[in-house]
């Protein structure tokens, strides 16, 4: 069963077993497609803070 939800501009699916899916899923689904939107930007926001460093780190190396 896939769920597709949608949050700003970003659109996930998740493919849940169907054995998985109960009544109870449509009542957790927010918190999971919240979790899961945390959890993806928070690495995104860790990538661009190495992206930062290394810039820095060149401009400083250029200005040697």
């Amino acid at each position: 069963m896939k769920f597709r939800i949608k949050s700003g501009h970003m659109v996930i699916t998740l493919q849940i077993h169907h054995h998985l899916v109960t009544k109870d899923m449509k009542k957790y689904l927010p918190l999971v497609t919240e979790t899961v939107v945390h959890c993806y930007l928070s690495k995104n926001q860790v990538k661009n803070r190495n992206l930062l460093a290394k810039r820095k780190q060149i401009v400083k190396q250029h200005q040697e």
